[in-house]
C-alpha cells in the first residue's frame, strides 16, 4: 500500500484552509493546514511535505517569497502557488511547480496532484503542460 502524499496548505483565510482540507482529505490525502508564511516556515522546518499549496497574500510575506523559501528547504517537494489575481509568473519565478487561480482550486488541485511525479527543476514547465492536456 502506497503511502498517503501529505500536503501543507499555507492560506491566511480560513473557510479556504477548512474546504481545502476536507476536499483533499476526502480524496485520501493527510492535510495540514497554516494560516500564515510565519507558521509555515516553522512547521516546514520541522518536517517536510510531498505537496505545498501557497496564496499569494499572506501577512509576514507574499506567497512567491514564501515559495522560495520552501523550495530552498525541500526541493523536491511539489509547490502550488494561488490567488484570486493572477500571479502565476511570480511564482513559477520563485520555484513553483504550477499556479492555480484560486476559485479554481477545489476543481484543479486533486487532479494536478495526482498527475505530478516528484519535483525536477527542468520539468515543471512540462509537467504544467501536461496537466492541462489531460484536464481538458
Amino acid at each position: 500500500m502506497q503511502a498517503k502524499k501529505e500536503i501543507l496548505v499555507i492560506d491566511d483565510n480560513e473557510l479556504i484552509l477548512s474546504t481545502l482540507k476536507i476536499l483533499l482529505e476526502y480524496d485520501g490525502f493527510k492535510v495540514q493546514t497554516c494560516p500564515s508564511a510565519a507558521s509555515a516556515l516553522a512547521l516546514a522546518g520541522e518536517r517536510a511535505f510531498d505537496i505545498y499549496i501557497v496564496d499569494y497574500r499572506l501577512p509576514e510575506m507574499n506567497g512567491d517569497a514564501l515559495t522560495a523559501a520552501i523550495r530552498k528547504m525541500h526541493p523536491s517537494a511539489v509547490i502550488i502557488g494561488s490567488s484570486e489575481e493572477s500571479k502565476e509568473r511570480a511564482f513559477l519565478s520563485a520555484g513553483a511547480d504550477t499556479f492555480i487561480i484560486k476559485h479554481e482550486l477545489p476543481a484543479e488541485v486533486s487532479a494536478f496532484i495526482r498527475s505530478a511525479p516528484a519535483h525536477e527543476k527542468d520539468t515543471a514547465s512540462g509537467r504544467m503542460e501536461k496537466f492541462h492536456a489531460t484536464s481538458k
